[in-house]
């Protein structure tokens, strides 16, 4: 029987990966090269450390192969720091995706607890749910800080599932990247894809559904 309601929030709650994308695009610019969306997606959910696609390293390595003399001197402190200043000034303009709302609202109504997993950080998360003003939408939230791996490991799904006091195997997650999908299922939950413009590519066969976006459906539907 299904008790909870989990949620991945960037790209799910708050389309926070475009201006990643877009951040990490631009620094790419400014040494003359364009951001692969396809090499960029695969670290969507999780990080450069367990994706296999590190944005710095692969900068250096563009630069290498153009003979140019900045490669093996780029700043990783430093271009981090600028790509957070940028996402940054975005995403505290952007409100809540479409749909979600209404699914929180459903939840309640059909008293299912609600979290957030992610592999973002605390703060990151607290920042925008204090600014959108959403903390009474979620009964836990948990992310990269509670657990020893991030997606898509499952251990953040099963730390959500356990401060929620049910069984991973009665959560429904929503999942906007192929590592989120892939801890859900590892933490034995169901779990529908909602894809983003930079998700959207993806295969997400390995999920229990895709769904166009959190406003097009209802969770009595799914259960």
């Amino acid at each position: 029987m299904l008790q909870a309601v989990i949620f991945d929030f960037d790209g799910l709650v708050v389309d926070t990966e475009t201006p990643a994308f877009e951040a990490w695009g631009q620094l790419y610019a400014a040494h003359g090269f364009t951001l692969d969306l396809a090499d960029w997606v695969r670290c969507v959910g999780a990080d450069y450390k367990v994706s296999g696609f590190d944005p710095v390293l692969n900068l250096d390595a563009l630069l290498r192969a153009r003979g140019d003399p900045r490669a093996g001197t780029l700043d990783r402190a430093a271009l981090v720091a600028e790509k957070d200043a940028i996402k940054t000034a975005i995403c505290d303009r952007l409100g809540v995706l479409p749909g979600f709302h209404e699914r929180i609202a459903e939840a309640r109504a059909l008293d299912l607890k609600t979290a957030v997993a992610s592999s973002s950080s605390r703060a990151w998360l607290l920042r925008h749910i204090t600014r959108l003003e959403l903390a009474s939408c979620f009964d836990a939230v948990r992310g990269r800080e509670d657990v020893a791996r991030i997606k898509p490991a499952p251990d953040v799904y099963l730390a959500a599932a356990a401060a929620l006091g049910v069984a991973p195997s009665s959560c429904l997650v929503f999942e906007d990247s192929l590592n989120g999908v892939r801890a859900a299922k590892a933490a034995g939950m169901l779990c529908f894809a909602v894809p983003n413009g930079v998700t959207r590519a993806l295969d997400f066969s390995s999920a229990d559904g895709t769904i166009s976006s959190l406003s097009t459906f209802s969770l009595s539907s799914l259960v």
